[in-house]
């Protein structure tokens, strides 16, 4: 993997963020993708444990990560599946989305939106049930409609 960046250093970070996430229990759910991978370096340069959850193992991108990630296989479609990759987090940093790619979100909208509703209420739920102290979800530019505004604000993305 060639980075194409100097990655950060925990002293790059605010003294708060520093101390926060050391020694703490985080879930990067879509961690293996190239964003949530960028993340997981972070996190671990932090002094956090890192878990990712993947229906396919440690992706390409986590590979060189591979000594100081957890892999956890598992469908966070399943309810069971986000209960246990969440069971003792301290921290859920969602990610994940099922399909991704614009040309695809376009020709099957309502499948994208039913499975990827589904990833999000099963990881909420499974926090809640779990009680993880945080949470934080992430989305895309891919939510909004076609020909939005740039930047987009957000009374457009209904």
């Amino acid at each position: 993997m060639t980075a194409y960046f100097s990655p950060l250093t925990a002293a790059d970070f605010n003294p708060d963020t520093q101390t926060y996430f050391k020694g703490k229990r985080v879930v990067v759910t879509g961690g293996g993708g190239f964003i949530g991978s960028h993340v997981v370096e972070q996190i671990l340069a932090l002094g956090g444990q890192v878990v990712v959850p993947s229906r396919n193992g440690l992706s390409e991108f986590l590979r060189p990560l591979q000594a100081s990630v957890e892999s956890v296989v598992c469908d966070l479609t399943e309810r069971a599946d986000a209960h246990a990759v969440t069971k003792g987090a301290d921290i859920v940093l969602h990610l994940a989305a099922d399909i991704g790619g614009l040309t695809y979100n376009m020709d099957h909208p309502a499948s994208i939106y039913d499975h990827n509703m589904r990833i999000g209420m099963n990881v909420l739920d499974a926090v809640r049930e779990n009680s993880v102290g945080r949470v934080m979800l992430c989305s895309s530019a891919c939510v909004y409609p076609r020909f939005c505004t740039v930047p987009t604000p957000e009374d457009e993305g209904f």
